[in-house]
């Protein structure tokens, strides 16, 4: 059949993330193209995407596809499947990669039946994008690897930073879904792929994002149903407001300044608040020291640190309207909260 390459490309791109690593299942380490349809699955979560190979049902392997299909961009082609081989041609190209029977790769639009709509939030997306910083990079600790959803928010934690997004629609049920799903979920949000998913759906221990417009799906595997992130509304609720204003348009500029000076991102920021004033400095070991004061009304006296890459991902990524500085109910280590359109933020302050 015939094959326009730019076209089957971006239908690669939209799966090409979920494919397993090199050192996992050989078959999750495959494409399935069965249907009309790519799909690729990591052992937890998959994507489905439409593509222009209609005709043809198998499974070939992932790089060798990329790298074959990415060659011939810009041109247009035949692929034919025969006797274990799906062979592709363009022009005196001519090459062959070995394929696999449909039936080794998990059918992830089977798992659509008998699912149920579990949230509807038309701003997911944005709930999402605001919990990806603070989400906890490290998968030993599972339970707090991803976003948790419970009522009108979503959650992440990773012991040193912690997000409540307020989603515009509830969610019947706790549970969490892995970075990976989550990342794949944002990426996939963007106008140049699906857009935001109609809604996500819950399909025993499977979540899925569905794209009925775009004929593709997204599925995942829940992690555990125990919710690990209780402790965050008690945080995020709770606590006498020492400091609040809100974040000045010069704010960004300034820790830009402060921070250029920094050794590494490593390094912290030191936060001084006197009278009515608060420093932002940096001291780095061979190029000195560095300071921006802004005014405004301030309920005491402190001084706290926090690491420069902090800060500044939070003002360019999340851009807060306002900040808050809190003793935490459960402690009393002191922390900065950040409150944007639909989240809040808190970082951990040393003192």
């Amino acid at each position: 059949m015939k094959v326009d390459f730019e076209k089957l490309n971006k239908a690669i791109e939209k799966v090409r993330a979920t494919v397993a690593k090199k050192n996992q299942v050989e078959a999750y380490t495959w494409f399935c193209i069965r249907d009309g349809k790519i799909s690729s699955f990591d052992g937890t979560t998959g994507t489905v995407a439409p593509c222009q190979i209609d005709d043809i049902d198998c499974c070939v392997p992932a790089r060798k596809f990329m790298a074959l299909a990415g060659a011939l961009s810009k041109q247009e082609g035949e692929v034919e499947h025969q006797d274990g081989w799906l062979e592709v041609k363009a022009g005196t190209f001519k090459a062959r990669i070995p394929s696999a029977d449909v039936r080794d790769f998990p059918d992830l639009l089977g798992i659509l039946k008998g699912a149920k709509v579990y949230c509807q939030a038309s701003n997911l997306v944005d709930a999402l994008k605001a919990c990806r910083d603070s989400m906890e990079k490290d998968k030993d600790r599972e339970a707090f690897y991803g976003v948790g959803f419970r009522g009108p928010y979503a959650y992440s934690v990773d012991g040193k930073r912690a997000t409540r997004a307020t989603l515009d629609s509830s969610v019947p049920s706790s549970l969490s879904i892995a970075k990976p799903a989550v990342d794949q979920i944002v990426r996939l949000g963007d106008p140049k792929h699906f857009g935001p998913p109609k809604y996500l759906f819950l399909s025993g221990n499977n979540v899925g994002a569905l794209y009925p417009e775009a004929g593709a799906v997204l599925v995942t595997r829940a992690l555990s149903s125990n919710f690990p992130f209780d402790h965050l509304d008690e945080a995020f609720n709770g606590g006498p407001k020492n400091l609040s204003l809100e974040i000045p348009d010069e704010m960004e500029a300034i820790v830009k300044r402060v921070r250029a000076m920094v050794d590494d991102e490593e390094s912290q920021l030191l936060l001084s608040c006197c009278g009515r004033r608060l420093t932002i400095s940096s001291r780095a070991t061979e190029t000195g020291t560095t300071q921006e004061t802004l005014t405004f009304p301030v309920g005491e006296a402190f001084e706290a640190k926090i690491k420069a890459h902090s800060l500044w991902s939070v003002l360019t990524r999340l851009q807060p309207e306002q900040i808050d500085l809190s003793d935490l109910l459960y402690g009393q280590k002191r922390s900065i909260l950040f409150r944007g359109d639909c989240y809040e933020h808190i970082c951990a302050l040393m003192t």
